[in-house]
Formats: C-alpha cells, sequence, structure tokens
C-alpha cells in the first residue's frame, strides 16, 4: 500500500506546480502587472522601487493559488488514472476508492498546513515591506488622513494601539487621539485628548484629555488642559505612524485576532476585519475540500486533457469564490454572522466532496 501511496502522490505533484505556475501567471498578467505600469507612469515611482514592491506583493497573490492548483491536480491526476485504466486495475486488485483517496487526503491537508504557515509568516512581511517602501516613496506628500490606527506587537501579541480620527503627518498632529497600552494582551493603561503634537525623541504633548491606569483594584486618573499639555512617548514618530497603519494582509492570524479583541473592548464590532480574520484559515483549508471534490471528478472513462481539467477547476474555483465573496459581504452588513460567512463555503464543498467520493466508490 505504501507503493500505491507514493505513486498517487508523485501523480499529483506534478500538476500541483504546473497549476501554481498557471494560476500564478493569471494573476500577474491580470492584476499585478497592471499595478505595476500605475506604480511607474501614475505615482512616478523609480523602477527598481517599483520592481521591489511587485515582489513583495507576489506572496499575497500566490497564497491563493495553492488550493487553485490543489484542485487542478486532483483532476488532472485521477483524470489520466481513469484515462488509462489504472483505477480499474486498482479496483480489480481489492483496493477500494476510499483507500486510493488516503493519500489524497494526506496531501490536501499537507498542502492546507503550509498554505497557513506560508500565509502567517511570508504573507504578512512582505505586505508590510510593500506598503512601507509605498510609504516612503510618498513621503514628501502632505493633507490629513482619517481614521488612523496603528497597531504595536511583541512576540505575537498587542502591545499597544494609537487611533486618531486625524492626522497630520506635515505638521505632526493627531487629532481626537486615544492611545491604549496593554499587558499580556490586557489593557494596561489608556490616554484620551483633543489632539497631541509631535515633539523630537518621539514625546507627544496631549491637549485637553485624560490619561487613566486600568487597574482593577485602582484606577488612577490624570487630567490635562489646552494650556497645560501632558507629555508621553509613544513610541512613535509622525513618520512611523505613516509607515505602520497596518492592513489586515500585513498582520498575522493571531496578530489581528488581538486587534479584533481590542476594537471590541472598545465598542467596536468590525464584521469586515472579523471576517477577513476568519478567511486566514478558511481559504488554506479550501485546499482540503477541493481534493475532495477533484479527485472523483476527474474519474472519466476516456483520458482527461489538460485543458478540459483546467476548464473544469477554473469553473470550481468561480462558483467556490462567487459564493465565498458574498457571504463576505453579507457579514459586513451584519445579515450573517463572519464565522458562518468564512466556513459555510468550506463546509458545502466538503459535504460535496465525501458525496462524490461515496458515489465513486460505489
Amino acid at each position: 500500500m505504501r507503493i500505491l501511496d507514493r505513486y498517487i502522490l508523485r501523480e499529483l505533484a506534478a500538476p500541483f506546480l504546473f497549476g501554481v505556475a498557471a494560476f500564478a501567471t493569471v494573476f500577474v498578467a491580470g492584476n499585478l502587472l497592471f499595478k505595476f505600469a500605475r506604480l511607474v507612469a501614475e505615482q512616478g515611482m523609480a523602477l527598481g522601487d517599483a520592481l521591489l514592491v511587485f515582489v513583495y506583493w507576489l506572496p499575497g497573490y500566490l497564497v491563493l493559488t495553492f488550493p487553485m492548483a490543489a484542485l487542478l491536480a486532483a483532476l488532472l491526476a485521477f483524470g489520466r488514472l481513469s484515462g488509462e485504466g489504472e483505477t480499474t486495475a486498482m479496483r480489480a486488485g481489492g483496493v477500494s476508492f476510499t483507500r486510493v483517496m488516503a493519500p489524497v487526503i494526506a496531501a490536501g491537508l499537507a498542502i492546507s498546513l503550509f498554505t497557513v504557515a506560508f500565509n502567517e509568516t511570508l504573507v504578512p512581511a512582505s505586505a508590510r515591506a510593500a506598503e512601507e517602501l509605498l510609504a516612503r516613496a510618498a513621503k514628501g506628500a502632505r493633507g490629513t488622513q482619517e481614521h488612523v490606527v496603528v497597531p504595536s506587537f511583541e512576540q505575537g501579541r498587542i502591545s499597544s494601539l494609537v487611533y486618531a480620527d486625524e492626522f497630520n503627518r506635515a505638521r505632526g498632529e493627531l487629532r481626537g487621539v486615544t492611545y491604549i497600552q496593554y499587558l499580556r494582551g490586557k489593557p494596561k493603561g489608556v490616554i484620551q485628548a483633543a489632539r497631541a503634537v509631535y515633539r523630537a525623541g518621539n514625546r507627544w504633548e496631549f491637549y485637553d484629555g485624560f490619561s487613566q491606569a486600568l487597574d482593577p483594584y485602582r484606577r488612577v486618573t490624570l487630567t490635562f488642559r489646552e494650556d497645560h499639555p501632558a507629555r508621553f512617548d509613544l513610541g512613535h514618530d509622525p513618520t512611523d505612524i505613516a509607515l505602520r497603519q497596518r492592513q489586515p494582509e500585513e498582520m498575522t492570524w493571531r496578530e489581528l485576532g488581538d486587534y479584533l479583541a481590542s476594537l471590541k473592548q472598545g465598542g467596536a464590532a468590525a464584521p469586515e476585519l472579523r471576517v477577513q480574520w476568519h478567511h486566514k484559515l478558511s481559504v488554506p483549508f479550501a485546499s482540503l475540500i477541493f481534493v475532495f471534490i477533484g479527485a472523483p471528478l476527474g474519474l472519466r472513462s476516456q483520458r482527461t486533457g489538460s485543458t478540459l481539467g483546467l476548464g473544469l477547476s477554473i469553473l470550481i474555483i468561480f462558483a467556490y469564490y462567487v459564493v465565498w465573496n458574498y457571504l463576505a459581504i453579507l457579514a459586513g452588513k451584519g445579515a450573517l454572522p463572519p464565522l458562518w460567512a468564512a466556513w459555510t463555503p468550506n463546509l458545502v464543498g466538503l459535504a460535496v466532496g465525501v458525496a462524490l467520493v461515496r458515489r465513486a466508490a460505489r
């Protein structure tokens, strides 16, 4: 049986790599090249910097190709096996299709776990590097940014959070600012002020507000007025604040979870971000779901060509992501719990895949 398992895994490997290359090419040609061209032509970025941003963007798109490639690999591999009568020979030798699925499921699980690791390490780091490079390129830009959020993390847990209604980088000024410090993921102090102005050495002068130590036994509150500001070290200067505004794709699953917890403590539901938090796990595990669907669908009496397999995989992927996107929109509007919005496509796909496997086994 181990020989059979290795044989099936080898059959899956080549079309999986082909799928990653094919779908990555589609993403590059259909999206990244246009974004790259806009950086150079419209924003005037240097060619070398634009190429570096292009490279930093690649992992975020590449991670989406793994589930697609897993589906294509299962379709093509079992299309070839059935087209050449090898699956019939396996059954004649007493090997059930359910047993044949064992290495396929193991491969799907391995791809899913690899995608989770890839999505937790390389994707956030590369996304942050791209944003920092873009921010440096726009360093001379003036104007006011609204709803600035700057979380900081230590050892994967949130350590502080800066929020401001408005941020003017040229003046080094925050308005409607809230600064929260955390200890082991729990708030230990909060500062709120009408505005804060940057001084040298990461020191900020806070005007018209208060600071409060969130001690469970004794809460100490200090107030300060417009004519007597208080000084605090936020650990960030204006340039750093501009660089450290993280989007969900720039955070790991744990970092985004801590960030959502801090928003919840402040009374913000943030359903869109919560859906994206669940997607950091549900999308990678689509690889496992897709092999359940692809392997039985690949069984045909005639040899399945790569063109037919690619077309069928595109149709399945299109249907999956249409449902995935529609449910995410519903959850963002509060019409559906984020957990269900993120995992329902996988649950439906799993049910369909199990039904197809049982049918093929009969």
